[in-house]
């Protein structure tokens, strides 16, 4: 028997050893994807044939593996920490959130699209860092690890094999959140702080108390994005035909208390401050218009998984094998709570990114993190073996080529803050005004504002909202936003304040486009204002990781 079980282990040792070898050898050749991926594909499967059926088992110690994912996490999240910016989001709800609190509501005098919590958690964030973009930026790394960490005890609890499937579940979500689109500090990363968690709790036992928490949670994460509400549907669905709930008094109450009660609290406060309206448009008016300009493009997300094969190829063959080894394990979804769970949450989150329709990368959030634990949760011996390995190698390699970067960005981290383009710009501009008294309006660019800790004077802040037709037609209609005969650009730029913000050319649908609402040369026909000179700061390529090489900066001061 001893010697049956070494032959096993020497066989299975070899396996590992071709596998590993391909891996390094396929990547060497300029091969193309297509090629590369029905060739490894078919060894991936052969090699799962060969390898022997003895059960899956690691030694790896939790706090050991937990420590390793919280090292890989700040090292893979901060390899671009020199770029100033990634997303084009985060200034955007920097600006926005910076005095809701004891100061004002959200939307009160700044307006973005999602919902009130999320301006708070932003808020408080900042708040942390002192007010240091860069420290907020690394922060956020934390709320990734948070959420890695919930997953572990989430298939650490609720997993038939608790030594293997949480290491390669947490493994496999790290790799996947350590690519660039998934750096970024947007909302769907603190939608999962509460729905990692409500996932937790939906495959306990469901009594009122556990139902009532779940829906609070799930609530809440409505409250940071309003497309989330598609899991509380999802949630009502699984009490029903998984868990059988009988509609008692005690449960009902439990499923409307938990529903309600955090809007209500919210409706309360906007009621009291007679902006009801805007509340009411965020979540029912602007979104139903969001969704009506649908996009989605099958190639769009077929670039998606190509952009994770230049990445690394050994995390691009684990997403084609796993996705298959779900069509193929279809049959034993059924077979635990767990799967049929994952599997629903999973078809839910890809429904958000086809729903959405704009092929943004960061709605796949939700899927990446069901879809993390789908995968291991179907795996047989056999196939957990294969999988271990090519996540292994994703994992070694990825952190092997963050590290030199993140090292050094992370050991001069108050250098690179003080290159920041627009911080060194927001300098300049203060030095305009040595009391600190002066009003902004920034129509792109809106980063500064955050360095200057100034409100926009437009009520929008995000730069490309003001060019959806939807968006500036509910805001005017509800008199949030000013407009003139001309434009609202107009209006707010007839206002006068002492600094004006603009681009020339923005990128519209795709397409770089001059501005048709206004004329982004000041000067031009306000002899009262002046051009500041920043083109040689601006020019510098780190101010954003997916430079626009069209969009330029203008800004102007008001002569005293």
């Amino acid at each position: 028997m001893k010697k049956k079980l070494n032959f096993k282990f020497k066989s299975d040792l070899v396996v590992f050893i071709l596998l590993i070898l391909f891996l390094l050898i396929i990547s060497r050749f300029q091969l193309s994807i297509e090629f590369k991926t029905l060739l490894s594909i078919a060894l991936l499967f052969l090699l799962s044939k060969l390898i022997s059926e003895r059960e899956f088992k690691t030694k790896i110690n939790n706090y050991a593996l937990l420590a390793s994912v919280l090292v890989f996490t700040i090292f893979t999240q901060n390899e671009f920490l020199n770029f100033e910016i990634i997303s084009l989001d985060t200034p955007s709800y920097l600006v926005a959130s910076q005095n809701v609190g004891s100061l004002q509501l959200p939307y009160q005098t700044q307006w973005e699209s999602k919902g009130p919590l999320f301006m708070y958690l932003y808020n408080l964030l900042s708040f942390f860092s002192g007010d240091s973009f860069i420290y907020f930026k690394i922060l956020n790394d934390l709320i990734v690890f948070f959420i890695v960490l919930v997953l572990f005890l989430t298939l650490k609890k609720f997993s038939s094999d608790i030594n293997s499937y949480p290491i390669l579940g947490v493994l496999l979500l790290s790799c996947l959140f350590s690519y660039i689109w998934y750096h970024n500090e947007h909302s769907e990363l603190y939608v999962l702080i509460f729905l990692s968690v409500h996932f937790y709790l939906l495959n306990k036992v469901q009594t009122p108390g556990v139902i009532f928490f779940s829906l609070l949670l799930a609530s809440l994460a409505t409250l940071i994005n309003q497309s989330t509400i598609i899991f509380i549907v999802c949630y009502i669905f699984v009490l029903i035909y998984r868990y059988k709930i009988k509609f008692s008094l005690q449960n009902n109450l439990s499923i409307l208390f938990g529903i309600f009660l955090p809007h209500l609290f919210f409706i309360g406060l906007y009621v009291k401050n007679e902006l009801l309206k805007i509340y009411i448009s965020n979540y029912i008016t602007l979104p139903l218009n969001y969704i009506e300009d649908n996009e989605f493009n099958l190639y769009e997300l077929l670039m998606w998984l190509k952009r994770y094969f230049l990445f690394n190829e050994s995390l691009y063959y684990s997403l084609i094998f796993l996705t298959l080894l779900l069509v193929i394990s279809s049959r034993r979804i059924l077979a635990s709570d767990l799967s049929f769970n994952s599997l629903l949450y999973l078809l839910c989150s890809f429904a958000i990114y086809i729903i959405a329709g704009k092929n943004y990368q960061h709605h796949l959030f939700y899927t990446l993190y069901f879809f993390s634990i789908l995968s291991v949760v179907l795996l047989n011996n056999k196939q957990i073996k294969i999988f271990f390995i090519l996540i292994i190698v994703s994992f070694v390699q990825i952190f092997g080529t963050s590290y030199g970067n993140a090292y050094d960005n992370l050991a001069n981290i108050d250098d690179i803050y003080q290159d920041y383009p627009m911080y060194n710009i927001s300098k300049l501009i203060e030095k305009e005004f040595p009391n600190s008294d002066f009003s902004v309006l920034a129509l792109d660019h809106v980063l500064i504002l955050y360095y200057l800790n100034k409100e926009n004077t437009s009520y929008i802040v995000h730069p490309s909202n003001n060019y959806e037709d939807y968006i500036v037609e509910e805001l005017v209609k509800l008199n949030l936003l000013k407009t003139d005969k001309n434009s609202h650009f107009s209006h707010y730029i007839e206002l006068e304040p002492d600094v004006i913000i603009c681009s020339s050319i923005n990128i519209i649908k795709g397409d770089p486009t001059y501005n048709q609402g206004f004329n982004c040369e000041i000067t031009d026909y306000k002899k009262n204002y002046k051009k500041l000179e920043v083109d040689y700061i601006y020019e510098n390529n780190l101010r954003e990781y997916y430079f626009d090489p069209y969009r330029d900066l203008n800004i102007y001061i008001k002569n005293n």
